[in-house]
């Protein structure tokens, strides 16, 4: 008997290993915060004209980029890419600028260019895309030349806040028949969460499945913990910032599910 309950263990742990890995866990590989990358292009047809040489505010173009969200935790890797419809003769500087600010970013037009990258790297970029939303204006020093832009794209990395709960199927995410995969929720690393559980499955045959399995690495003890946490009932964790959550019924044809819900507990 004592075998088996080892093998069902190391079956459960090896299954949500594969899970984890093959999840989405950053813009890069060594990211594991749940982040992704946000983009937005604009193309101006006709294309926008740039003639001054200016980067004040009220004397310049101006460019808003609306992301999916409305809210995004820890921007950074802002850039933009600026296309224009033909290369230029003259070195000059392109700038992105925000209002009431005396210092930008920006990036140079170097003569037989025709596209510019602009790195986007101080902190009044950032902070303005937490909202999801960026109005920038286009400066341009050092040059009297006519600009036309055809396309200009907005791209940096960043986290869609967690949702406080997570829906758990009892089909799609039971592992235990070899049929579903884990459902990865990633919450802030280095936390203390309350889960608590709520909602009910069965099987076919009506027979209550009252419990739903996480796994995760306690990044503190560096161990990798599996439990299993009853409809009614919660636990505390403190994670890398991922958790899979998962049936391990052996059973098919399985009936409804659970509201995994977190919250933060100030016990660190």
């Amino acid at each position: 008997m004592k075998k088996q309950v080892k093998r069902a263990v190391a079956f459960v742990v090896t299954a949500l290993w594969g899970a984890s890995v093959s999840a989405a866990t950053g813009c890069y590989p060594e990211y594991t915060d749940g982040s992704q990358w946000f983009e937005k292009t604009i193309t101006f047809n006709p294309a926008m004209t740039i003639n001054y040489d200016s980067s004040s505010w009220g004397s310049i173009r101006h460019v808003v980029f609306k992301f999916e969200s409305s809210e995004i935790e820890n921007p950074r890797d802002f850039t933009l890419n600026v296309q224009l419809a033909s290369a230029v003769t003259k070195k000059q500087y392109l700038w992105g600028v925000l209002p009431n600010s005396s210092s930008n970013n920006g990036g140079i037009l170097f003569p037989g260019s025709s596209s510019v990258r602009m790195n986007m790297t101080r902190s009044m970029y950032l902070n303005a895309l937490t909202d999801g939303e960026i109005e920038l204006g286009l400066g341009r020093t050092l040059s009297g030349e006519t600009l036309r832009i055809t396309q200009i794209t907005a791209k940096f990395c960043g986290v869609l806040p967690a949702p406080e709960s997570v829906e758990v199927d009892v089909n799609r995410h039971n592992i235990g028949a070899g049929q579903g995969s884990a459902q990865v929720h990633f919450v802030d690393p280095n936390t203390t969460y309350r889960v608590e559980v709520a909602g009910s499955a069965s099987d076919k045959e009506g027979n209550e499945i009252p419990t739903v399995g996480m796994s995760y690495v306690d990044p503190r003890k560096h161990q990798h913990i599996t439990v299993q946490v009853a409809a009614g009932s919660e636990a505390f964790l403190n994670t890398d910032g991922q958790v899979s959550l998962f049936y391990s019924t052996s059973t098919t044809e399985n009936t409804g599910g659970h509201q995994v819900n977190f919250s933060r507990v100030n016990l660190d």
